[in-house]
């Protein structure tokens, strides 16, 4: 099969735009100030070009702002400050330093929220900018095996791979250690399509959500318009990995008591990416608990987060793609047994050493599943194999903790050996056909 390159690259359906007025950053003349009120705290005097800078706001933005403070007696105008870069607008060079009563303000202010950086962006902008954002690439088995190519793999491995990757739809991978599991997780997300647009951090009701984080987020510098919003910035698809020390409790936001502000949840940081859960049953948290805590969100494609600090909860978008990979042998997830339907494969050849476990969500409609699944329960009375029953992401994720007790009992075969023939062909076809169009 010739390899051909990856599709063209398209027009954002997102783009951050800076607001002109006061009005359109989403934030009120108090909120601004506050924040103003807390960087020339930390450094003072500062000009207004640098304050306005500080919140990655144009100045014509936060002058109500800056005229408040100055009204209440909590900063004073120096006179013009030189600089290495002179505005044309003379109000953009006047120097600004704190006064007396403005430091006892920012104590009190940072006493209720410690945040000191870019002004936040309102959840409501963010929640559009998700859903603009999420991948519509169409994932070819020319491009696939392109992203893979580094790797040496049997092409009925590709052909299972293919359609989860094309439908975001859930993906679990089972096999040896240092088979090639993560590896081939982090490869599916440079298939996701373009960089996206994230905020620095996320007003919810009055309450700060730290969300970009250069562990997760890598940032990709290239030239922008003028009228770009620098509270923004363009990262590429997020792969947000986590192992055995990730608990239930980093699921949610997580408040700082000294800092006084939440830090948003490792899975929503990967939104408009892939979410890797390594090592899958290793954490303390059981794999029950875990899927329960997340079968919402897989679902719905929304989150339902608690703000404990504020005792609010806001239902926020989930957009990522979530693999789960695991080395873990059979008998250790013998604590449960399964009750309903799941989709899985064994080894096909010596050089696969490893399996995938597909949820039901990668059928072009995510959400019934047609494929054979065999085993003790469902054999008829003349011996063979009944079609398993329509079967959804919930009830595929609901017994995913046991789902590896079948494989190692030897009664889940190959996919394309417990279909027919054209039942295998129709799932070569099927994520190669372009997204939307007839796939029967």
């Amino acid at each position: 099969m010739a390899i051909q390159p990856p599709p063209q690259a398209t027009t954002p359906e997102f783009f951050p735009i800076a607001p002109a007025r006061t009005e359109d950053s989403g934030l009120p003349v108090a909120r601004l100030a506050d924040l103003l009120l807390k960087h020339i705290y930390f450094k003072s005097p500062m000009s207004a070009k640098d304050w306005a800078a500080a919140l990655c706001l144009p100045y014509q933005t936060v002058t109500p702002a800056i005229q408040s403070l100055v009204e209440q007696g909590w900063a004073q105008t120096i006179g013009r400050m030189a600089g290495p870069s002179q505005s044309h607008d003379f109000g953009e060079t006047l120097g600004y330093l704190i006064t007396d009563p403005g430091r006892l303000r920012a104590r009190d202010v940072l006493a209720r929220d410690h945040y000191v950086g870019p002004a936040p962006v309102p959840f409501a902008q963010y929640d559009i900018s998700v859903r603009a954002q999420v991948s519509q690439a169409d994932v070819t088995a020319a491009w696939l095996t392109r992203a893979l190519q580094h790797l040496t793999l049997s092409p009925d491995l590709l052909v299972q791979l293919g359609p989860p990757v094309n439908a975001r739809a859930p993906l679990f991978l089972y096999g040896a250690p240092g088979n090639g599991k993560t590896t081939i997780a982090e490869a599916c997300a440079e298939l996701l399509g373009e960089p996206i647009y994230i905020p620095y951090a996320i007003d919810i009701e009055g309450q700060v959500m730290r969300l970009y984080d250069p562990l997760h987020h890598q940032r990709v510098q290239r030239q922008l318009p003028g009228n770009f919003d620098p509270r923004w910035v363009m990262v590429k698809r997020p792969f947000v990995k986590a192992g055995g020390e990730l608990t239930t409790s980093q699921l949610s936001p997580s408040f700082d008591p000294l800092m006084r502000y939440y830090e948003a949840p490792i899975h929503l940081k990967a939104n408009g990416g892939i979410f890797l859960l390594d090592d899958f049953g290793r954490q303390d948290s059981s794999p029950r608990a875990l899927l329960n805590r997340l079968i919402v969100a897989l679902e719905r494609r929304i989150d339902y987060l608690t703000l404990a600090g504020a005792g609010m909860a806001v239902g926020a978008p989930f957009e990522a793609m979530v693999v789960f990979s695991t080395n873990l042998e059979a008998r250790a997830w013998r604590s449960a047994r399964p009750s309903r339907r799941w989709l899985c494969s064994a080894p096909t050849s010596s050089r696969d050493r490893w399996s995938t476990k597909r949820f039901s969500g990668a059928c072009a409609t995510k959400s019934t599943c047609r494929i054979r699944h065999r085993s003790n329960s469902d054999k008829s009375s003349s011996g063979r194999a009944r079609s398993s029953r329509s079967c959804s992401t919930r009830s595929a994720i609901s017994t995913c903790s046991t789902a590896i007790t079948s494989h190692s009992n030897g009664r889940c075969e190959d996919a394309s050996r417990a279909t027919s023939s054209t039942n295998s062909t129709r799932w070569r076809t099927f994520w190669a056909a372009p997204r939307g169009s007839s796939r029967t």
